[in-house]
């Protein structure tokens, strides 16, 4: 059966993409090909049973190319891509943070539909934020049945996309370095390790819940908090200590390092 869909770039990120494709029940295996170098991925993604292919001229048949390599990278191997793709029916979706539609366009020609998109780990499980951008008005149908596979999709300006990068992608870690570190405060108290990783895990599932009801996060701190209670003891000690300075500065710091 001849593959549809190229996968360029098998690291985490392209991973964690096709693990969401092939979790979504919309493809299967024989529907994607595998383009990578490494021996160690290729040895990886060879034993999972997937396709594998060094060679750029096996793109020539896809109607959906997947570019998730390094920025340093991506250029010149959008210069190789080029004498094989068929722009008349081909797709290119790039996951490349930094490098933009007008560059890529520069190089394999505006009659290509070229998508610029960003999403974060999440995609395996099928939740990622995937904002995308393009220069026409619409994506195909394809190409949103393969966005919306991996996670929940926002078309926006391709100037927001860096943002999003930042919120959404870095912000994964932002978050899980919070969740460790509520861990490791359960544990001070005297919560065992498989303990404390649970009801953190359940608080967080809880709150995110709660959060689905459309209610805006202050209104639910303004429930749980009570005069001279416990929970705005802790806010409190928090703020003094720089907790939503810090996330934020972290925030812009991160977001001015893109630029």
């Amino acid at each position: 059966m001849q593959s549809s869909i190229a996968i360029l770039g098998y690291g985490n990120l392209g991973q964690s993409i096709v693990k969401g494709l092939l979790t979504s029940g919309n493809y299967q295996k024989s529907d994607l090909i595998l383009l990578e170098k490494n021996e160690e991925i290729i040895a990886k993604a060879t034993k999972e049973g997937f396709q594998i292919n060094e060679d750029l001229s096996s793109i020539k048949e896809i109607k959906q190319l997947i570019i998730c390599v390094k920025p340093h990278a991506c250029l010149s191997i959008l210069e190789k891509i080029k004498p094989f793709l068929d722009i008349s029916k081909a797709e290119v979706v790039s996951f490349v943070s930094m490098i933009t539609l007008e560059q890529m366009n520069a190089i394999i020609g505006e009659n290509c539909k070229v998508i610029r998109a960003m999403t974060n780990l999440a995609t395996g499980q099928n939740t990622g934020v995937v904002g995308y951008s393009i220069l026409g008005n619409t994506i195909s149908k394809e190409i949103q049945v393969l966005l919306e596979s991996i996670g929940w999709i926002k078309k926006m300006e391709e100037e927001m996309l860096d943002a999003l990068t930042v919120i959404s992608g870095c912000g994964l870690g932002f978050v899980l370095r919070y969740i460790r570190a509520l861990s490791q405060a359960a544990l001070q108290i005297g919560f065992d390790v498989q303990t404390a990783e649970k009801v953190v895990r359940k608080t967080i599932e809880g709150s995110l819940s709660i959060l689905e009801s459309g209610e805006h996060p202050e209104e639910i701190i303004d429930r749980v908090t009570t005069p001279r209670g416990l929970t705005i003891y802790g806010l409190n000690e928090m703020e003094h200590n720089g907790f939503s300075s810090a996330l934020i500065k972290a925030v812009v710091a991160t977001y001015d390092k893109m630029k």
